[in-house]
């Protein structure tokens, strides 16, 4: 959801910090352009179950909160770079397992830059994606990628609701891809896709992922 100013924390409810912070060493090597900056300091706030982060700005900071626990998991620090524009010079990430589970730093420099990528800027950011989908099997053991995983990703890879064991056909929802500053809207449509993992409480039928 794009503001009409820009989020900040109070904003949200029930926010928590990230409990046990640590170090990324992989970070993004994008530059992000002054304009995507103003755009990226007005945040973004799930609107619905399907979305699962809400995203904002202090100072230089990007907080990156998991929209249904309020969890702190990324917190991105940008700095100006010669010639113009921003990238970010040093992250954080939650490293306590009860709250979430990281795939590895290469993980957390992808999932970073697609959060602010995709998510925030409504990028489609296709590479990032597919690049997660790679990651993701190759940590679950597994090389025979369902059709269409990488349009699918949104809804397959969120480790956080997928253990990874033995893969599983499941029905959800998956999210079109749109602009955040045009304000279009959602589009869904239910489809059957096989995931590299498998489902924990049920929770298949709200989606994965990055949304």
């Amino acid at each position: 959801m794009t503001a009409d100013t820009p989020l900040t924390r109070e904003s949200f409810r029930r926010l928590q910090p990230i409990n046990a912070p640590r170090p990324v060493p992989q970070l993004p090597d994008r530059v992000w352009t002054d304009e995507d900056w103003e755009r990226i300091r007005y945040g973004y706030r799930a609107r619905d179950m399907d979305e699962k982060w809400n995203v904002f700005v202090e100072a230089d900071v990007v907080f990156m909160h998991r929209s249904w626990t309020g969890h702190g998991v990324y917190e991105a620090s940008f700095a100006p770079v010669t010639g113009g524009g921003r990238k970010i010079a040093s992250a954080m990430v939650e490293a306590d397992g009860e709250r979430y589970r990281s795939m590895g730093d290469e993980y957390d420099r992808l999932m970073m830059e697609l959060i602010i990528s995709a998510i925030v800027l409504g990028e489609p950011a296709a590479e990032l994606r597919a690049g997660l989908v790679e990651l993701t099997a190759r940590a679950s053991g597994k090389s025979d990628l369902p059709s269409g995983a990488v349009e699918h990703s949104d809804c397959v890879l969120d480790h956080e609701l997928w253990s990874q064991a033995s893969a599983v056909t499941v029905s959800c929802f998956v999210t079109g891809s749109r602009v955040a500053s045009a304000g279009s809207r959602r589009v869904q449509r239910p489809v059957v896709v096989r995931v590299l993992g498998r489902a924990r409480g049920g929770w298949c039928a709200h989606g994965g992922g990055l949304r």
